[in-house]
């Protein structure tokens, strides 16, 4: 049987026997190991060899043994001495004749069900292996016989992704695609410009205690956000300077977002947080300034020069002019939950957010009549339909208490799908569903959730509910709004054991690492990591307060997954293996 690989290349899961030579180098060093350890150097390569198909398990073990003997289960956590392993193998497989049978069961990597391993010596201090498996596998078991191991190394050591596996992930990063030039203040701008009548946000009844439901024109929020960006301007607030906007009121918080963007500084939304958490947020920002409305302003004014956003904007100083747009400057700055209590956030460009877009559109099409979220400004799922809304030129609306999820007359008759898109948390969809009545109207014509992953059971809900209704998930493994990997989901993922979270997304690469911070090759549990230019940097927090630059290396998640034979991320549970 074979399974295709990008680039051209094949696996197989056959057994053949391979038979390589290790290279003089690699025997060499294997030989001065085995004097420091006395032991023989087909210990150790066996224990390399056992410890490198036992990382394709899912629980680090593999049953060994040669001759007609019982086979032993061996357990290889990533923490065990090199050395130890070479002596259970002295002690356990010096004896008997013939190959070491190795029983490898794991049905998602091109293993066999048995490998069976020889070692053998040349006569000259080379060494020949000959490995019952594929010649991929045995590529893998040469490289990491090969490997330069000291007198101190570990299981963890031991390489298990050879050249060519690298090759074909490097081949998989390659998901480049053309970002478009534009912003989110700019995008607003222009609809303003072209329809200024057109709706752009819409509050349902009972928001900020309004009992109306309250809509605004984009060319309000424009005007709004011109202002309150001169003002930001003339106060001293310089490009790429980050700026706390409080999004506890919803409208004045789009206002906000967009003029902070037009004033060339860097977004930090924030919800309803307490003083403390507050003055942990300036302080992994470097934040001097804060836009709030009134309620807010008693947190933020004891750690930032607090602007109102409610206060009348009066005439800008003449000298408060705007800066040219920068598509490659920093956009948002996201600081994790807890306030910035560990210290941790997100710098995000323009970039990111605009490849995260065009993506998302490439898979779900634009939103004709409009963007459902609910939330504040803060959260992941409320940021990506901000987003999505406003450069498509659709209508946001936030979803309140029991509030169907298409609006008025935007649902067909005879109770199916309207023509708006939701844009969730799996959490808040969740909520949503139990909140919503047992004859709640037609559903929205997709739903997008961000963020976490969504469970089957949430899947087959969503089936159930709105049979008609398309759903998307995009996973963040940082639980941002910017997407590692997304998909098109279908009913009958409802019966998955393990979430497949799709392909990558563009211009993101998605790695799944060892706990030495190796690739591992399709089929094999590590931590599931991603870096690329959609993607946001790590910022981390000196210890003496204020940001520094963004850290160099891959995003990480904390989650395990595997990397399927077509590309595609899959999630397992549980924290990374260590």
């Amino acid at each position: 049987m074979q399974s295709d690989i990008p680039g051209g290349r094949a696996m197989r899961r056959d057994a053949e026997t391979d038979c390589r030579k290790l290279p003089g180098d690699g025997a060499r060093r294997l030989a001065a190991l085995a004097e420091q350890w006395d032991v023989e150097p087909s210990h150790i390569a066996l224990a390399v060899m056992l410890a490198a198909l036992s990382r394709q398990t899912a629980d680090a073990t593999v049953e060994a043994g040669r001759g007609g003997g019982a086979p032993v289960r061996w357990a290889f956590p990533a923490g065990l001495p090199l050395r130890e392993a070479a002596l259970r193998v002295r002690a356990r497989l010096a004896t008997g004749a013939g190959p070491v049978t190795v029983a490898t069961p794991a049905p998602a990597s091109e293993l066999p069900a048995t490998v069976r391993l020889e070692v053998t010596g040349d006569g000259a201090g080379g060494l020949t292996l000959r490995a019952s498996c594929s010649p991929r596998q045995a590529e893998r078991l040469l490289h990491a016989l090969r490997h330069a191991y000291g007198p101190d190394a570990t299981v963890g050591d031991v390489p298990v992704a050879c050249p060519t596996d690298e090759a074909d992930l490097d081949l998989w990063a390659r998901t480049l695609a053309p970002i478009p030039s534009v912003t989110l203040d700019q995008a607003c701008g222009g609809i303003a410009r072209a329809a200024p009548g057109r709706t752009a946000l819409v509050l349902p009844a009972g928001t900020g205690g309004v009992p109306a439901e309250r809509r605004l024109a984009y060319g309000r929020i424009e005007a709004e956000a011109v202002r309150l960006a001169r003002r930001l301007a003339g106060s001293g607030v310089r490009p790429g300077e980050a700026v706390v906007v409080a999004c506890d009121d919803v409208e004045r918080a789009v206002v906000g977002h967009v003029a902070v963007l037009k004033a060339g500084a860097v977004c930090v939304p924030v919800g309803r947080v307490t003083a403390g958490e507050a003055g942990e947020i300036a302080e992994v920002a470097g934040a001097r300034r804060a836009l709030c409305a009134a309620a807010s302003r008693e947190v933020w004014e004891r750690h930032c020069r607090v602007l109102d956003v409610t206060e009348p904007p009066g005439a800008p100083p003449a000298e408060a002019a705007l800066p040219a747009p920068d598509f490659t400057a920093p956009a948002y700055l996201l600081v994790g939950p807890g306030g910035g209590r560990h210290g941790r956030a997100a710098l995000s460009a323009h970039t990111a957010w605009t490849s995260a877009l065009a993506s998302r559109t490439a898979r779900a099409g634009h939103p004709p009549a409009g963007v459902v979220t609910a939330g504040d400004l803060s959260d992941a799922a409320a940021l990506t339909a901000l987003w999505w809304a406003f450069t498509c030129g659709a209508e946001l609306r936030w979803a309140g208490p029991r509030r169907p999820l298409a609006p008025p007359g935007g649902a067909p008759e005879g109770g199916g799908t309207g023509t708006t898109a939701a844009v969730l948390s799996p959490g808040r969809y969740r909520r949503l569903l139990d909140g919503l009545p047992p004859a709640a109207g037609g559903g929205p014509g997709s739903v997008v959730l961000c963020g976490e992953p969504c469970s089957a059971d949430l899947v087959g809900r969503h089936f159930a509910r709105w049979p008609g209704s398309r759903l998307f998930a995009e996973f963040s493994g940082d639980g941002g709004p910017l997407p590692w990997a997304a998909r098109e989901v279908g009913p009958a993922d409802a019966g998955r054991a393990l979430w497949n979270a799709g392909p990558p997304s563009p211009n993101v690469r998605v790695r799944v690492l060892d706990p030495a911070g190796r690739s591992l090759p399709p089929g094999l549990v590590g931590e599931v990591c991603a870096e690329g230019a959609a993607l946001p940097h790590a910022l981390p927090r000196r210890a003496g307060g204020g940001v520094r630059g963004a850290v160099d290396g891959p995003l990480r998640s904390g989650r395990l997954g595997r990397l399927r034979m077509d590309g595609s991320l899959e999630l397992a549970g549980g924290p990374p293996r260590g």
